[in-house]
């Protein structure tokens, strides 16, 4: 968790987890399809047909840079050195003083619903 004076951010997994996915994984369901089997005759002639539909599961896709990116901009927040900041007023205030690579990655990942205010 990160803490501004008496605010207390957490980050939230499973946003983290639905950002990265492609948009294609984001409509859950399954993959359909059909399957056709024709019977000839010895002469090449069509006798019957079968038909079978297959369901299969949808196959989870990640979106590879954006979580590069989102991954990278976790590290900068995790790792940033908060020695210097005045927390005491609040994470508006101490982002006054923060680097500008932290005060994108935080944003952003508020922004996405990434990082949380934890109430």
């Amino acid at each position: 968790m990160i803490q501004f004076g008496e605010t207390i951010f957490y980050i939230d997994v499973e946003a983290f987890r639905n950002c990265i996915l492609s948009e294609d994984s984001k409509n859950i369901g399954k993959n359909t399809s059909t399957e056709i089997t024709k019977h000839h005759d010895h002469n090449g002639g069509l006798l019957s047909w079968d038909e079978r539909i297959i369901q299969t599961e949808k196959d989870v896709e990640l979106d590879s840079s954006k979580y590069d990116l989102m991954s990278r901009m976790i590290d900068v927040v995790l790792t940033y050195d908060s020695e210097d900041l005045d927390t005491s007023l609040g994470y508006e205030r101490a982002l006054d003083k923060a680097s500008l690579p932290f005060k994108i990655a935080f944003n952003t990942l508020l922004n996405y619903g990434i990082i949380k205010e934890k109430e």
